[in-house]
Order: structure tokens, then C-alpha cells, then sequence
């Protein structure tokens, strides 16, 4: 599995980063209030079932689906290497 950032104490962290369903955009957040439903951490992409969880406060259907697109392309990402002899 892969690793996932966890909340240090640090609400700037740079990787306090949301989806925003209705805005179709990323997000800094700067706190650890929990985020409107419409906003997915991203640290949730992770972890399927996390990702579950959150997807179920979601009530629209549309941005349903655009969260499970979303989730679908970051667990589909291939990242291409190359290595040297």
C-alpha cells in the first residue's frame, strides 16, 4: 500500500489538498475542519476505503460519478521509469 500524508499538527502542510466536486478544481486547505462533502481530501484517493466513506456524503449523483472518475484515474496513473544499466 501506498503511503498516505496524515495531519502532523501542521494545517499549512502542503499537502492538505481537496477536490472540489462542484468547482472541478484542487484545493489548499489551511485547517483540519472537516470539509464540506463536496470537497474529497485527496490523502482519501489512497484507500479505497476511505474513499468509500467520504463518496457516501456525497448527494448528488453527477459529482458522484466525477469523484469515482477521479479516484479511477489516480488508481489507474501508470508513471513511466526507466532504468539504467
Amino acid at each position: 500500500m501506498l503511503p498516505k500524508w496524515k495531519p502532523d499538527g501542521d494545517p499549512k502542510s502542503l499537502w492538505n489538498i481537496v477536490y472540489d466536486l462542484t468547482e472541478d478544481a484542487f484545493h489548499h486547505r489551511d485547517d483540519f475542519a472537516e470539509p464540506p462533502a463536496t470537497q474529497l481530501p485527496l490523502r482519501f484517493l489512497l484507500d479505497a476505503a476511505e474513499f468509500v466513506v467520504q463518496l457516501e456524503r456525497v448527494a448528488d449523483e453527477d459529482l458522484r460519478q466525477r469523484a469515482k472518475l477521479l479516484y479511477n484515474r489516480f488508481a489507474n496513473y501508470q508513471i513511466a521509469t526507466m532504468r539504467q544499466r
